[in-house]
């Protein structure tokens, strides 16, 4: 008898852990075949550090959604292996900065055959399973993001809720968090640009009248995060001014506002909504691209360009 079959719903971390150890398991065999120094647990701060020149433990984090501390232990062990370097931070000493090192570099070419076969076996895996286990774990995922777990057993085993996030809209006292919580994240790598002054000190004159919105992240009575929406002249949207104040970084508030601004879009009767980035923003580009949107080759209308490099966005809209 299968006892965590048998337990379906109230069992359902221990079942995915139970896969995820199975999948692991036979990849480390793999490795251990091919005589590479490798372990399956490195593999996505492996392939973070791969796609960038470095990176702090924070920002690895941030990428891949996991804790600090585990990030971490995966950087020392693949230090110990030879895999990374580590150097201090030129823009903060107290910070170490992680990039592959000489012999991380030629582990990514020798590997690189090993891992389009190790994708191509999980295509045929789900393929023959008729799963869209991808598509599936990335609604779960969602519907996680707008109500998280804890909350969710808090409900049935009779508990008080913890304080949620939810998303509101602007109202003349958010004006504030507006700016505040914009000027923060800019300040910390651009220069303030007179279109960044514009909308962020008059978002009603500039966003609202012309038919856009602006949305906001509360936690309890707090403000945690913001985003707008910039009506176009060709009848498009712009997603504009994404910000989450740094203490709840990295809990699916970006996601949340996100989503909520496709609805939005929607409803507006967009059929595009588009977004400027910048190449540095790397993590909310790599949210951007997991929800859909793809990179374009003419930027946003011309009243939002910026002088920063920026890279341009779209998101198709189902009516």
């Amino acid at each position: 008898m299968d006892l965590i079959n048998t337990l379906e719903e109230l069992a359902l971390a221990s079942r995915l852990k139970r896969l995820s150890d199975r999948l692991m398991k036979d990849m480390a065999e793999i490795y251990r075949e091919a005589n590479a120094d490798f372990q399956p647990r490195w593999f996505t701060v492996f392939m973070a550090l791969d796609r960038n020149e470095s990176l702090n433990i924070t920002e690895i984090a941030r990428q891949l959604g996991i804790s600090h501390t585990a990030v971490n232990k995966i950087v020392t062990d693949m230090n110990r292996h030879g895999l990374v370097e580590k150097m201090k931070d030129s823009a903060d000493e107290r910070r170490m900065r992680v990039s592959l090192s000489g012999k991380g570099r030629n582990t990514r070419r020798d590997l690189d055959e090993l891992w389009k076969g190790v994708k191509r076996a999980n295509a045929e895996l789900l393929t023959e399973a008729g799963a869209d286990l991808l598509g599936d774990i990335r609604k779960v995922e969602e519907a996680l993001d707008k109500r998280d777990m804890g909350n969710r057993m808090r409900q049935w085993v009779g508990l008080p809720e913890r304080a949620q996030v939810e998303i509101v809209d602007y109202r003349p006292a958010y004006k504030k968090h507006f700016a505040a919580l914009n000027y923060q994240w800019l300040e910390e790598d651009f220069a303030i640009e007179e279109i960044d002054r514009r909308m962020l000190e008059d978002p009603n004159g500039i966003i609202l009248r012309r038919g856009g919105a602006i949305m906001f992240a509360r936690h309890g009575e707090e403000i945690v995060g913001t985003c707008a929406l910039l009506a176009r002249t060709d009848g498009n949207v712009e997603l504009v001014k994404m910000a989450v104040t740094p203490a709840f970084r990295g809990r699916g508030i970006g996601r949340l506002l996100t989503l909520h601004a496709i609805d939005r879009a929607k409803g507006l009767g967009a059929r595009r909504l588009v977004l400027a980035t910048s190449p540095r923003l790397l993590v909310a580009n790599v949210l951007y691209k997991s929800m859909g949107f793809r990179i374009i080759e003419e930027g946003p209308a011309e009243e939002t360009e910026f002088e920063r490099p920026s890279i341009s966005m779209e998101l198709t809209l189902d009516p």
